[in-house]
């Protein structure tokens, strides 16, 4: 019954693969941990625990979308949301340390940026949420009029394609270059693009979850609906084979 009130490409893009997307993140993350616990695999783990849990939780409010707890979708969409682009600053720790492994950050430092990161994501998406200092009809929008499902604005796509790209994107691309020119044995550099296609993966992912809650297409929703599976699943396993399971 709960199902009648959800149209077709919402299961196809929630139903059918999140539970499958959630188990494999949280998988890779346990197989992570058995290998090693030392600060550079617990960092990677890390971003595939959050995306699972994301993705778990994006399942709940799918599930819930036939109660209308105005107040509890929200705070759980809120946490999709928040949770989804915070795991990211935990890949680029990752590559970071990678780069320094003579000289590793020390664990204040590092803190220090993930709180700052955290501290951007949570100001960013509430603004958005609550309308705080913004015109109110840029909200993310779910409701009844909208069949509880989130609705972005293009400003707001914008926004967090501008803050994205800044301050994940970029260092990524600079990273994986200076990682890439770090290594010279042939093998570790065909790991390394795997790894490095795996992460252009997950972050074309980011920016096609962003457009598919935006833009109201429906061939692209039915589109990207499922182009998301066959990119998350080999993305996460790209990233993991290429350096995480050498951990």
């Amino acid at each position: 019954m709960m199902l009648q009130n959800i149209d077709m490409i919402r299961i196809l893009s929630v139903l059918i693969p999140m539970p499958f997307i959630s188990v494999v993140f949280l998988y890779l993350a346990y197989k992570i941990l058995t290998r090693s616990r030392s600060r550079i695999s617990l960092t990677l783990s890390f971003f595939y625990v959050l995306l699972g849990f994301s993705t778990l939780t994006n399942i709940a409010f799918l599930l819930l979308i036939p109660t209308e707890l105005d107040i509890l979708l929200y705070i759980l969409y809120f946490f999709i949301a928040f949770v989804t682009i915070f795991g990211f600053i935990f890949i680029l720790i990752f590559i970071h340390n990678l780069l320094n492994i003579e000289s590793i950050y020390s664990f204040k430092k590092y803190l220090f940026f993930i709180i700052l990161y955290g501290l951007c994501c949570f100001l960013l998406l509430g603004m958005f949420f609550l309308g705080i200092g913004i015109d109110p009809e840029l909200r993310i929008n779910i409701s009844n009029e909208t069949s509880w499902k989130p609705v972005y604005s293009w400003e707001f796509l914008i926004v967090v394609y501008i803050f994205f790209s800044l301050s994940i994107t970029i260092p990524y691309l600079i990273y994986s270059i200076k990682l890439y020119k770090k290594f010279e044995d042939k093998n570790l550099k065909k790991r390394l693009r795997f790894f490095i296609l795996g992460i252009f993966g997950m972050t074309i992912m980011f920016y096609g979850v962003v457009l598919f809650n935006t833009w109201q297409n429906d061939l692209f929703k039915a589109l990207w609906s499922i182009l998301v599976i066959f990119i998350m699943i080999p993305s996460a396993y790209s990233i993991y084979y290429g350096i995480g399971q050498n951990l």
